[in-house]
């Protein structure tokens, strides 16, 4: 099959790894795989390509723009920034006008040239979290070319413009009036009222695929304008390298690893790779609490926070803070989990956390606040506990459970990562998206054949 996925970056969070691992699947099964990205952060990167939207600029445009230095490769000053965004306006000004207003940028036109972009034409379109990098306008003429596969890994698709609702249910009947207007994706203005009936008049013509790795997303989707366009819908439940994330072979190589971090062997050390503050999905601030709550009864409690801007410790007392920088080295950071003793995941709002699949195929218990699809993550019983969102005391006592009994956190990682190698491996998720996609083929096939071949006025195709 001629496959082409979508994905926001080469090198990013949870979707962008779900994306590029399926990739990866596909070529190894022997099938001809593309996968562009929005922003290509790795040059050295040869599995993705960027996609040349300044291809498809004026002449104006493109003329500013190959003086636009590149963030990804070039040093990250606040010079090169200024002067890119500069060029960007000029190159681009009614666009920069629509964002400055707080649109929602759709001003990605290779986006309706996805068919021209590789030799062979592709047979499936797979997009995922297409915010930020396609152009939501191509929709009712994309769908209607070939078979449009949607991943919801958040709710973005459904909504005026937050990621994640929350409490709020305004998206379930045209937003407006945002109680969240500073949340991600931000804008100056609350414009969340237009881009919801956009949104909706787009689905309305379109013929989509949806999939979710989770069937609370999919609820909250049918709920919402995206409905009106799905033809079909499938949890795929994600999965991940199971040839990289293992538990330590043997009690010696664990104890090296733990060596290596500057673990001692009493120390119960937390995992945690979420530790945005400025992310409000994510929840740093509780599990902070929540330490504070502990007693450690004479172990000390090693936090090793994964995912910052840079290498930091911090002693406090019985407690101790190592925050290690985003690698995209899958291998060091399964290391680091394989010496870790237990997994914490605190947030407000979540899918399908890849993080939490990652720790759990390392053989390690999990702890986690009970939102979203977390609770399709893990398996029943005592290898882990869920926690209501925002409640420290209630995360202090779940992790204690576990540090009070380390005989028992060891033998109940072990029976985690038998339960992860069965379900959780990549490969498995790509035989099911390979399914889903012939499954969509022969739905494609049956809508031409009933002359829904392209888009017309306001109908679907």
């Amino acid at each position: 099959m001629n496959i082409t996925q979508l994905s926001y970056r080469d090198v990013a969070g949870g979707s962008e790894q779900v994306a590029l691992d399926l990739h990866r699947a596909y070529r190894d099964l022997g099938h001809d795989a593309t996968l562009f990205v929005g922003t290509q952060r790795d040059a050295t990167n040869n599995e993705c390509s960027p996609l040349p939207n300044e291809h498809y600029q004026s002449r104006w445009a493109q003329g500013f723009l190959r003086k636009a230095p590149d963030i990804a490769a070039a040093q990250n000053t606040s010079g090169a920034l200024f002067r890119r965004r500069a060029l960007q306006t000029l190159a681009n000004p009614q666009r920069a006008l629509r964002k400055a207003l707080g649109y929602d940028d759709y001003h990605f036109p290779a986006t309706r040239h996805i068919s021209e972009l590789t030799s062979v034409a592709p047979e499936v379109c797979h997009l995922h979290n297409p915010a930020t990098y396609f152009d939501m306008r191509a929709l009712p003429e994309l769908s209607c070319q070939l078979p449009l596969v949607f991943t919801a890994h958040n709710i973005w698709t459904g909504t005026g413009r937050c990621t994640y609702p929350l409490a709020c249910t305004r998206w379930r009947t045209g937003c407006g009036s945002c109680p969240h207007q500073d949340y991600p994706p931000t804008a100056p203005f609350d414009r969340t009222r237009k881009s919801w009936l956009t949104k909706a008049a787009l689905y309305n013509r379109s013929l989509l695929y949806l999939t979710s790795p989770a069937a609370w997303a999919l609820r909250e989707l049918e709920q919402s304008i995206m409905a009106a366009g799905v033809v079909e819908a499938r949890v795929i439940p994600n999965g991940v390298d199971q040839s990289i994330f293992y538990p330590a072979a043997r009690e010696e190589e664990r104890r090296e690893l733990r060596a290596r971090l500057g673990l001692q062997p009493d120390d119960f050390a937390l995992a945690y790779t979420a530790i945005s503050t400025g992310n409000p999905y994510k929840d740093p601030g509780t599990l902070g609490q929540a330490l504070d709550l502990l007693a450690p009864a004479g172990r000390r409690i090693v936090l090793m926070q994964m995912g910052a801007a840079g290498d930091t410790v911090a002693d406090e007392g019985m407690i101790t803070k190592k925050t290690f920088a985003f690698t995209s080295d899958r291998r060091e950071l399964a290391a680091t989990l394989q010496a870790c003793d237990l997994y914490v995941h605190s947030a407000r709002a979540e899918v399908a956390p890849l993080a939490i699949l990652e720790a759990e195929s390392c053989g390690l218990p999990v702890v986690a606040s009970d939102v979203g699809g977390v609770r399709e993550c893990v398996p029943d019983g005592p290898g882990a506990l869920l926690v209501p969102a925002c409640d420290a005391p209630a995360l202090a006592h779940a992790i204690e459970c576990y540090l009070s009994e380390p005989v028992r956190t060891r033998a109940l990682g072990a029976e985690m990562a038998d339960w992860a190698a069965g379900r959780l491996s990549h490969l498995l998720m790509a035989e099911r998206y390979l399914a889903f996609y012939e499954d969509a083929q022969r739905s494609f096939a049956r809508q031409q054949l009933q002359g829904n071949g392209r888009p017309k006025g306001g109908s679907r195709c």
